[in-house]
């Protein structure tokens, strides 16, 4: 029973440190050599560390920093989610998630979510961003065909959005695999 008593309250605080300067540094580095009107983020730990991030260490290296922004949390159960950031005029207009999509055997076919964005550019041009993390090997169970199952999705949303007559839509992330893997083909 939870009661300050017996020294237990009933939850567990989860504490997180900030990446060290160096660790911080180097992804600032390369964000600003790339110099991006658009920044897709994975395992990003929450909307406050994102809004430090975006403020405090993009801004001063960008000359300010990205105008809007949008932190998702997925079915990650470390609490980590997906971000967009952009700038320059680019705009965050629609947002999709795929947190709830199963896999054959009815579990969660995503371990992060796989959230699609829609953005429209300082020239009215909509972009579909769809920001993909599969299963990595070493995870549990069939890595290949779990991927397999994420990556023919994947192409089913593609489909989808080219039906509409989309047809600027970037598929990017972590494959969990190299490019050329049967299970992504």
């Amino acid at each position: 029973r939870a009661t300050e008593r017996v020294g237990w309250n009933g939850w567990v605080e989860l504490r997180s440190y900030p990446l060290d300067e160096r660790h911080r540094s180097s992804k600032v580095g390369c964000i600003v050599a790339v110099e991006p009107d658009i920044l897709v983020l994975q395992e990003v730990e929450d909307r406050p560390s994102l809004s430090d991030f975006n403020r405090d260490y993009l801004g001063p290296k960008l000359g300010s920093p990205f105008d809007q922004w949008l932190f998702t949390e997925g079915n990650d159960n470390r609490g980590l989610g997906h971000a967009l950031l952009t700038r320059n005029g680019h705009r965050i207009v629609g947002f999709r998630p795929h947190a709830h999509e199963k896999d054959v055997d009815g579990k969660d076919l995503f371990g992060t979510d796989c959230p699609e964005y829609t953005i429209v550019t300082p020239g009215g041009e909509e972009l579909t961003i769809i920001s993909v993390r599969f299963q990595e090997d070493g995870d549990l169970g069939d890595s290949s065909a779990k991927r397999r199952e994420q990556a023919q999705r994947v192409r089913s949303f593609y489909d989808r959005l080219t039906v509409q007559g989309k047809d600027r839509v970037v598929v990017c992330g972590t494959l969990g695999e190299v490019s050329y893997a049967d299970s992504l083909r």
